[in-house]
């Protein structure tokens, strides 16, 4: 299995802090992009709501982090 390096990151809120070790040990480097709002796409509480399915978000969320919009 081939593992990427580098892999993009699409969460914000700190998150990346508690997944980063066991990627480095995979030799993986992770990447968060710069300002990335994931909270435009839905919340897990439902302040922002999602369209469509948790998956769909999850899958913009990627996309968003893959293809940060820039302004």
């Amino acid at each position: 299995m081939t593992l990427p390096d580098p892999a993009d990151l699409g969460m914000k809120d700190g998150k990346a802090v508690a997944i980063l070790p066991p990627l480095v040990r995979l030799g993986i480097t992770l990447m968060v992009p710069k300002g990335l709002d994931t909270d435009r796409l839905g919340t897990v509480t439902a302040k922002v709501p999602r369209k469509g399915a948790m998956d769909d978000a999850a899958r913009a969320k990627a996309r968003a982090a893959i293809f940060p919009v820039t302004v």
